[in-house]
């Protein structure tokens, strides 16, 4: 499962794109692992310690379908913790699209963060990946 943290960041680092990180995430549907990589993602965008102003700039910059979607809602109405619960408490049917919506919050919480707290050339692996 270490490979969506992998793509998450590249996607994170404009180095993939959400096309390429969907088919990615459509290969765990197919194994029904979808239930870990929607947990795995929430883990990552804590990770990044998203800010209020940064979640809601994110979610009114989401494409269309996405930003009326459950997850976007529930992140945009509910602080972070809460959101992650009721998010991952979801129908199954609502999974794909929380997984773009969480993924858009981690890729803009985390270019927050490489851009003001690790600026300076960080040791994170993470942030220093090679595609």
């Amino acid at each position: 499962m270490e490979n969506i943290d992998y793509y998450a960041n590249a996607f994170a680092q404009d180095k993939v794109s959400l096309e390429e990180i969907i088919n990615f995430y459509e290969i765990f549907t197919k194994n029904d692992d979808v239930c870990e990589i929607l947990n795995r993602i929430a883990f990552l965008m804590m990770q990044s310690a998203p800010q209020p102003l940064i979640v809601n700039d994110c979610i009114e910059s989401l494409p269309r379908f996405l930003k009326k979607s459950s997850a976007a809602s529930i992140l945009k109405n509910n602080d972070i913790n809460n959101a992650i619960r009721k998010i991952l408490n979801l129908p199954m049917n609502e999974y794909k699209k929380s997984f773009m919506v969480m993924l858009y919050v981690f890729k803009a919480s985390d270019t927050w963060r490489r851009e003001n707290i690790c600026k300076n050339n960080c040791n994170h692996e993470w942030h220093n990946i090679i595609w």
